[in-house]
């Protein structure tokens, strides 16, 4: 089963186009586990088949480290999340940056300026290591790699700098 492929823009299921409603909640890894499967339970009663949440965070209980190194006790909770979404029957969107974590990346190659996640080799390095980790890595509690556990749904990658406010010719720079 799992979800859906992609085709050019439209997300296919059963040979059919489909559409998937969809829970956002950003910081769902943050939440102990019994209130993470508490709002995964409340989002499938509410007619959700995916919710959208970050995997990797330069906060401190994040997956990232100092210059992207993987932090292997935030595994756990990441391991958790995804069996708790399996067993209630929903699917995880995993958004792999967001700005906070652009704007760290930057700060650990030396820079302000958020937008050098994509250009700065060492920043793009330590992104795809990051992905490549996630992918490989068998889940302890599914007994599945993250590449092939179909409760995981995809990857929004990290596709466009974003601006946190300023002028465009700041973001260029």
């Amino acid at each position: 089963q799992g979800g859906p492929r992609v085709s050019g823009i439209e997300l296919i299921r059963d040979g059919k186009p489909y559409v998937a409603r969809a829970v956002v909640s950003d910081n769902l890894r943050d939440l102990d586990a019994a209130t993470a499967k508490a709002f995964l339970a409340t989002a499938k009663a509410a007619g959700a088949q995916v919710v959208v949440t970050r995997a990797f965070t330069g906060a401190e209980t994040g997956l990232l480290g100092p210059e992207g190194r993987l932090n292997a006790a935030a595994w756990g909770v990441l391991d958790d999340l995804l069996a708790a979404a399996r067993s209630e029957g929903v699917g995880l969107l995993l958004t792999l940056t967001n700005p906070s974590d652009q704007r760290q990346f930057a700060a650990w190659v030396g820079s302000a300026n958020p937008g050098v996640f994509f250009r700065d080799f060492r920043a793009q390095g330590w992104f795809k290591g990051a992905v490549k980790a996630l992918l490989t890595r068998v889940n302890p509690k599914t007994k599945k790699s993250y590449a092939s556990d179909p409760t995981r749904w995809g990857l929004v990658l990290c596709d466009r700098p974003l601006n946190m406010g300023g002028s465009t010719g700041a973001l260029v720079r």
